[in-house]
């Protein structure tokens, strides 16, 4: 109970940062559901971005090792990340494709986190859109393994937009639940 009071200590503190960030997430879920071409190809330019900047990172600090031979394979996999990111900079349409079954993935383990993390929210309130949400996300990273390859074009921006509008949707209600009890007495 103690880590559930503590939870709940930092979301009263944080309540109306988590509100407006959540409306933000939504806002940002519901242009990518009605642009999903626009937001498929700036999601796959963003992770090549991303992927050239941990590529050039990974090898500048590739050396800071105990051993050669971990620092070649880590020199080696930071190139493979930098010109990887240039690839999916570049080609973002093909880039797509493999980003979609990243997504997939990244979608069912994130689901599974959730349905962990509201199990532990139960005894603050909020648990059950936790719950929902990381039921939703594990569908929806499924739906797109069932699809691949045929939803790899509009399949980022489309399911990325519903799982951004639910991700809002339950940070709001935390935020919410935060704001509630900021007035009511603690529990000793």
């Amino acid at each position: 109970m103690a880590i559930a009071d503590s939870f709940l200590h930092s979301l009263q503190s944080a309540s109306k940062k988590v509100i407006i960030f959540a409306v933000l997430i939504i806002i940002l879920g519901i242009l990518s559901i009605v642009l999903p071409a626009y937001s498929g190809m700036t999601i796959t330019v963003i992770f090549g971005v991303l992927f050239v900047i941990g590529g050039a990172l990974r090898t500048t600090f590739a050396f800071v090792t105990t051993s050669w031979g971990s620092a070649i394979l880590r020199f080696l996999f930071g190139l493979v990340m930098f010109f990887g990111g240039f690839w999916l900079i570049f080609n973002p349409d093909m880039g797509m494709t493999t980003l979609t079954i990243v997504l997939a993935v990244m979608f069912i383990i994130d689901g599974i986190s959730e349905l962990l993390f509201s199990f532990f929210l139960k005894p603050v309130g909020g648990g059950s859109m936790m719950l929902i949400d990381g039921i939703l996300g594990i569908i929806l990273g499924i739906l797109i393994f069932v699809k691949w390859p045929a939803s790899g074009e509009l399949a980022i921006g489309l399911l990325v937009g519903i799982k951004l509008v639910i991700d809002g949707i339950a940070l709001l209600s935390l935020g919410m639940i935060g704001k509630k009890t900021i007035n009511r007495p603690q529990i000793k």
